[in-house]
């Protein structure tokens, strides 16, 4: 029986030096910076937020996230935080989400997009993230635009 991505991700961040303090009790009691998850962290608006994030370093803790498992290994490898996470496998989020207080969304325009912030907007709820900023279009409330209403079905 073959170890899953999602196996092989928990157990490549749990044993990540960034991680052994984030993930233990001791650790997150220890913890006093907010940490920041970001979805879309190779995008143009998502590369420069983390950048611009990152400038506060005493204030916050930033982590990046990605679907591609060689981007999140390249950003460890530089001692960046960050995860693996398939917006199409929810079962990749819990690891993604650990002890993250608040969440950068920024998902490209698909088919899958309602489903992908639902599933993760429900999951951050779950893990007990306080702040989400939904980066997306907006209508006005009784727009009939297709694509502005799938939009505002989320928000």
């Amino acid at each position: 029986m073959g170890v899953s991505d999602e196996q092989a991700n928990i157990a490549s961040y749990s044993n990540s030096p960034e991680s052994r303090t984030l993930l233990s009790p001791a650790g997150y009691g220890n913890r006093h910076k907010p940490i920041v998850l970001i979805i879309g962290s190779t995008g143009t608006v998502g590369r420069h937020l983390a950048s611009q994030l990152r400038r506060q370093a005493d204030a916050i803790h930033v982590r990046d996230a990605s679907r591609h498992a060689d981007q999140v290994q390249q950003w460890r490898k530089t001692g960046r935080d960050a995860v693996y996470i398939d917006l199409d496998q929810p079962s990749t989020f819990p690891v993604a989400l650990v002890n993250v207080d608040r969440l950068f969304l920024l998902i490209t325009y698909t088919v899958s997009m309602l489903t992908q912030k639902k599933t993760l907007v429900d999951a951050a709820k779950k893990a007990g993230v306080s702040h989400i900023v939904h980066l997306d279009i907006s209508a006005e409330w009784d727009s009939t635009v297709p694509h502005y209403t799938w939009h505002q079905l989320i928000e």
